[in-house]
């Protein structure tokens, strides 16, 4: 070994020994402790609807239905083990006018959980309904679009001045 590297060498061997003199240890470790909740957060999106009954109809048949798809629900939720969340959907008064129904659906897929069935009939449920059923842990993004149905069913009981604001 040359003169210059036998120099280099004590010269880094004399650094390492300064270097770990100020200290004593040359490493350490510490707990980080990551805690796990239940987490059930939902949003409707898309705002407030109005559906209008139209002005017109075909001679001889009911109005035709009104249709509006503006509004989902985005939600997240992280489940313990292998439970399963669920959506429940009520009207806070079942006082649609008379002579029509109001039919609400969704089209919750995947991840995002299972359509509990067909569209749910809000002017005939009472209390809360099962509408979208086995979501585990999962955060939709956009999730599910809302179908509402406004049908005319019987025209007989119809009355034009009978507005109707139900709360969902």
């Amino acid at each position: 070994m040359s003169r210059t590297n036998k120099c280099a060498l004590a010269m880094i061997a004399g650094l390492a020994l300064v270097a770990s003199a100020g200290w004593a240890a040359t490493s350490d470790s510490h707990t980080v402790t990551l805690n796990m909740n239940e987490v059930h957060d939902i949003a409707v999106t898309g705002g407030n609807l109005t559906l209008n009954m139209p002005t017109s109809a075909t001679a001889g048949q009911p109005p035709a239905s009104q249709v509006d798809s503006t509004a989902g629900l985005d939600y997240t939720v992280v489940e313990s083990g292998v439970q399963v969340a669920k959506i429940t959907i009520q009207m806070s008064v079942n006082d649609v006018p008379a002579g029509t129904s109001l039919t609400v659906g969704n089209d919750a897929t995947g991840s995002e959980g299972t359509d509990a069935g067909d569209a749910v009939d809000l002017a005939i449920a009472s209390g809360a309904v099962d509408f979208i059923t086995s979501i585990g842990s999962v955060a939709t993004g956009a999730g599910p679009t809302l179908t509402y149905t406004w049908d005319f069913d019987t025209v007989t009981s119809l009355d034009a001045a009978d507005d109707q604001v139900v709360t969902i």
